[in-house]
């Protein structure tokens, strides 16, 4: 009876035991969580309008182009590291730079930026058809005027670009489309932020 008994006891400690750890674990695994919830680009935006006192309506820009609140949060699943400035300016100086749309102040991110998709490797396309669609794209303000240009599965960067792009002919190009955001972030990360556009061509 008495060996019976140590022998629950016993068994009963381990569990005990092993509770506390497997408890000990999920409480540094939240702390971490919590630490990069901290650094997550909205946590930081949602600090800098606090800092600046600014209105939490105010506009959001992005290398230049405005987005909205949906495009923040998918831009949230990214690194902070994606990031190399956020700024929060008042209304009166986001109204001389973006009008009246600057009313309620402006957050400004900086991201990172590959520089194999910098604007010179697009001012050379002559593409009659890709450039017409970066135009008309960019006019919307759905995309900047240097996306990710993807032929056939391809991403394009540096001269591949324009090497690419200007080899095609016209009647060879099949059909563009203009890639969802949410896909476009999932693939590429942070270089999807000018917008991507693919194209298919015949081979």
């Amino acid at each position: 009876m008495k060996k019976d008994l140590l022998v629950l006891l016993l068994v009963g400690s381990f569990y005990s035991c092993t509770n506390k750890q497997i408890a000990s674990t999920s409480n540094q695994s939240e702390q971490s969580q919590n630490r990069e919830t901290e650094k997550s680009l909205i946590s930081v935006v949602n600090r800098e309008i606090s800092e600046a006192n600014i209105n939490d309506q105010a506009i959001l820009i992005l290398n230049g182009l405005e987005i909205d609140r949906e495009e923040l949060k998918l831009l949230n699943q990214l690194k902070p590291e994606d990031f190399i400035d956020i700024t929060a300016v008042n209304k009166n100086a986001a109204t001389k730079i973006y009008g009246e749309k600057g009313s309620n102040g402006a957050v400004i991110i900086t991201p990172f930026t590959d520089e194999l998709l910098g604007i010179k490797y697009y001012s050379g396309l002559n593409n009659e058809l890709v450039v017409n669609t970066i135009n008309e794209l960019n006019s919307q303000g759905l995309i900047n005027k240097n996306p990710i240009l993807v032929v056939n599965g391809v991403p394009l960067r540096g001269e591949d670009i324009g090497n690419t792009i200007n080899s095609l002919a016209q009647e060879d190009i099949s059909k563009i489309s203009l890639l969802k955001k949410q896909t476009a972030y999932s693939i590429y990360g942070i270089r999807a932020m000018n917008g991507v556009i693919l194209i298919d061509a015949k081979k």
